[in-house]
């Protein structure tokens, strides 16, 4: 089995300058945002590097053609957070809540989300490389024709997950919820737990034309 690849970590400076806004088409560098509420601000050529954000509320904000770099959120509020033609790069992100996020069509490299509430969050077309999912709630996000390598899901609940048309390269599942996902014949050439494989077994059946009779089933004479 070939072994997936762990993501890089963030590299952050020691002496972070406080920050406590945000603009628009700008560069900010070595910052830290701790309590920080954008609201429903939008930007757009706007780049993150080397900071970190904490304890903020960035849900609904709409990002457009920006990057983070070397960025680290922890227990902050991205809900519902939109980011077009977007690219970040060696990001970690911890017990925050990105439910609803969409970074369709972006490209997301060397990324670690751990104990994230990622439900309902739109991945489709993304291409994601080197990233590991750790004790997240994924239910209902939709992966679908985003292009995958190195990534895992470990402890995680992706319950009605679509993953329809993905193209996966060294992707594994470990200890996850799977019922209902959707595209499961797109799992081909991922590495699932034994375990995982039981909640998959309806859908396996389904596209392989199998019916599964009820185990109380009577033997006719």
């Amino acid at each position: 089995m070939t072994e997936v690849r762990a993501p890089a970590s963030p590299k952050l400076p020691d002496d972070l300058a406080v920050a406590e806004s945000l603009h628009t088409d700008t560069a900010v560098e070595r910052s830290s945002y701790s309590g920080v509420d954008l609201g429903a601000a939008e930007f757009e050529l706007t780049d993150l590097g080397e900071c970190r954000v904490h304890s903020s509320r960035w849900a609904t904000t709409r990002w457009r053609r920006c990057v983070f770099s070397d960025c680290v959120v922890d227990e902050s509020d991205l809900g519902n957070a939109v980011f077009v033609d977007c690219g970040w790069q060696r990001m970690a992100v911890t017990r925050s809540r990105l439910t609803g996020l969409d970074v369709s069509a972006c490209t997301l490299q060397n990324l670690r989300f751990t104990g994230c509430a990622l439900d309902l969050s739109n991945w489709r077309f993304a291409k994601v490389r080197k990233a590991v999912f750790e004790g997240c709630k994924v239910s209902e996000a939709d992966f679908g024709s985003a292009s995958m390598s190195d990534v895992r899901f470990v402890d995680c609940d992706l319950t009605g997950a679509e993953f329809r048309e993905v193209r996966l390269d060294r992707v594994r599942f470990e200890a996850c919820t799977l019922d209902g996902i959707g595209g499961v014949t797109s799992l081909a050439g991922a590495t699932i737990d034994p375990l995982d494989l039981i909640g998959l077994s309806h859908q396996l059946a389904e596209a392989l034309g199998i019916t599964i009779a009820s185990s109380r089933s009577s033997v006719p004479e």
